[in-house]
């Protein structure tokens, strides 16, 4: 476990400056606290508690909130994150041939790196699978030992080409979009479908959604339509979308593909969502790994 002291900061310390303009251009809103510290642990190689200290003054905020964050998640559980290994244990991994090669991974303890085990990275499809920082690496094997890490194979990407007999529909335009570049998201017309539901009621959104009987992908296939007609229902000031991108199900990996190729349209249908019951924010969970 990893020690943490809680300290209160100095009035004459100076707040970390690259932290300063982050939160200064957040207007020092705490919800981007876990992203600002991600960003300065690549920056810094680690989270220092002089660091720690220049957060908590640059958001305005206690340090024991500050640490308490840091502590908590295990991506920023590491002073050298670039020499972590997480090696998922999950149960694909695990009868894949993860046992194997732990002690292959002991053995780099020896050359500085910090060897975790982690529960399913959600890369059932690259088993026995790790993270090498924030690197997904897959098909692992003893050969892989043989040579330097920077070496290890990366998860390629998906294959362009559907294979014989797949039928793409979320996935139809993976050759048009970048999936960094919402132009090219909507060249491909991505938000199509949303452009035409602000042309119609909510009501109406919701009618075309039963309609489709569309169903939802966490596994109880609950009706989506009906869902929502739920939530429109209810007479709130404030409502809000949330999009479950957690996957911690083992062998539930089908959403990680979607959001690697096509983040979009996930945006897309999050607005189409809130349009529908009257919903003003969405937030998006996701695990670090």
């Amino acid at each position: 476990m990893k020690k943490t002291i809680f300290k209160s900061p100095r009035n004459d310390h100076h707040s970390d400056p690259l932290a300063k303009e982050i939160a200064d251009s957040h207007k020092k809103d705490p919800s981007v606290l876990i992203d600002t510290l991600r960003i300065l642990q690549a920056e810094r190689g680690g989270l220092t508690q002089e660091t720690l200290i220049g957060v908590a003054e640059a958001f305005d905020i206690s340090l024991q909130h500050v640490n308490s964050v840091s502590s908590f998640y295990t991506m920023l559980d590491s002073d050298q994150p670039e020499k972590t290994i997480r090696v998922c244990d999950g149960p694909v991994c695990w009868v894949n041939g993860a046992p194997d090669l732990l002690s292959y991974f002991d053995k780099l303890k020896d050359e500085g790196w910090v060897v975790e085990r982690n529960s399913c990275l959600g890369l059932c499809d690259h088993a026995p699978a790790a993270l090498v920082g924030e690197k997904q690496v897959g098909h692992l094997s003893e050969k892989n030992f043989s040579f330097g890490i920077a070496e290890w194979k990366k998860i390629p990407a998906l294959k362009n080409s559907p294979k014989k007999g797949e039928t793409r529909v979320l996935l139809a335009d993976l050759e048009k979009i970048d999936p960094w570049d919402i132009d090219s998201a909507v060249e491909a017309g991505v938000f199509v479908g949303l452009s035409k539901a602000l042309e119609i009621t909510p009501e109406e959104v919701i009618h075309e959604v039963k309609e489709s009987k569309l169903v939802g992908r966490g596994g109880a296939g609950f009706p989506t339509g009906l869902k929502w007609s739920f939530v429109a229902g209810v007479e709130e000031e404030e409502k809000y979308i949330v999009c479950n991108a957690d996957e911690s199900e083992p062998l539930a990996v089908k959403d990680r593909i979607l959001i690697d190729h096509n983040p979009f349209l996930v945006i897309a249908g999050m607005a189409i969502a809130g349009y529908a019951v009257g919903a003003n924010q969405g937030y998006i969970y996701i695990r670090g790994e």
